[in-house]
């Protein structure tokens, strides 16, 4: 059991009440974040906890919207839990699930099923990389 991720997990209201001694976690990857699975009697899920320094170019107000838009769309785990001012995110895990790498992006589709479902997104290619930008 990761002390750390414990910690963080005591004052997520989802976590009210839940016996520790029952959880497990697991170590995933990540840079500059720190990544834990978390195995639960409330279910499985991914604990990411922000890097040292990634509130210095990461705006988490915009990130905690856009990780539940693209939750709506289909193409993020269900966001549980953010915390704007510390970068603390719990999302469900999605057993079997891929990030999405340079190649995902690269497929217009993916990239546009991220966007808002109100379709407010324009898809642009700029020195044959693709781009999104939406409107709030």
């Amino acid at each position: 059991m990761t002390h750390e991720a414990i910690e963080t997990l005591a004052r997520i209201p989802l976590f009210d009440g839940v016996d520790f001694n029952s959880v497990a976690t697991t170590r995933l990857g990540g840079l500059p974040n720190r990544n834990y699975k978390i195995e639960s009697p409330l279910g499985n899920f991914v604990l990411r906890l922000a890097g040292e320094g990634t509130e210095d170019y990461v705006d988490r107000k915009a990130e905690s919207h856009n990780a539940r838009v693209a939750a709506h769309a289909g193409v993020n785990a269900e966001v549980m839990f953010f915390d704007v001012d510390d970068g603390t995110m719990l999302c469900r895990y999605v057993e079997g699930s891929v990030t999405l790498d340079e190649a995902g992006f690269k497929d217009l589709g993916a990239v546009a099923r991220a966007g808002p479902p109100s379709g407010a997104c324009m898809i642009t290619r700029c020195r044959s990389k693709a781009a999104l930008s939406c409107s709030p």
